[in-house]
């Protein structure tokens, strides 16, 4: 356990995606499976420290953000186990280390508030908001959006159109129940979410894009073709490209990769 702790602590960050792809083997061995919440303890460390570093330049930028859950205390595991059964290694250690995760504005009756005055808007017109910004439900919340009887998925998180408030959103979702050996480890997304992949590495892909994913797939391609909206256009302020690219870069000035 300790080397490939050591290794993930020097920078190889690839340890992650090394115990992924022997998922079987990892999942069958006691000692195995104790590196791997090791090294995802390790890893949600970091992703907390990212998810801090994005919130601190948003509220230099006079955005308003939404609360973040606790870490989940032993009591809350428990509950949590009772209802899903054991957690994936992954999921589990997010709740551990991080609580939630939220760069989006604060949450009332159902609705989320706008960020407020910020030069992030108003310096690019990009409306983060609209961009899918980063949110794990913590374990409270988790329990919450995941009421009734469980079908074959749970929910992690609202997805961009119940971010930006436009309604008839079906959430970001996980496969459930955690059957085999890598849905128990970091399980793939399910669907209804533009990254393909699993739960680490779509976490991986948001702060890539400074915590707003939605940057990448309303980005400009070198051809010169884009999936921004006719009004997303219009309030731009620049060169689209290089206005988003320039965002990224101020988003991310202190996220350090995981």
């Amino acid at each position: 356990m300790a080397d490939l702790l050591a290794r993930y602590d020097r920078g190889e960050h690839g340890v992650w995606d090394e115990l992924v792809a022997d998922a079987d083997a990892v999942m069958s061995s006691e000692d195995r499976r104790a590196e791997a919440e090791a090294v995802a303890r390790a890893l949600m460390k970091r992703v907390r420290s990212a998810s801090h570093a994005v919130r601190a330049v948003l509220v230099e930028a006079g955005a308003l953000v939404g609360p973040e859950e606790p870490p989940a205390s032993q009591a809350t595991l428990a509950r949590l186990e009772e209802r899903f059964g054991p957690l994936p290694i992954a999921l589990r250690a997010l709740f551990v280390e991080c609580g939630s995760l939220t760069l989006l504005p604060p949450s009332a009756y159902g609705t989320f508030e706008e960020y407020g005055p910020n030069t992030f808007d108003t310096s690019t017109g990009l409306l983060f908001q609209y961009r899918d910004p980063v949110h794990v439900d913590g374990p409270e919340a988790f329990l919450a959006d995941n009421l009734g009887e469980l079908e074959d998925y749970v929910i992690f998180t609202a997805d961009l159109h119940e971010k930006a408030n436009g309604g008839g959103g079906n959430g970001y979702k996980l496969p459930f129940p955690f059957e085999d050996a890598k849905a128990r480890l970091d399980p793939d997304l399910d669907g209804g979410i533009p990254h393909d992949g699993t739960f680490v590495a779509y976490l991986r892909h948001a702060f890539r894009w400074g915590g707003f994913p939605g940057l990448h797939f309303r980005t400009v391609f070198e051809d010169g073709t884009h999936y921004l909206l006719p009004r997303d256009l219009e309030r731009i302020k620049g060169e689209p490209r290089a206005v988003i690219e320039d965002a990224v870069a101020k988003l991310r000035r202190n996220v350090e990769p995981f």
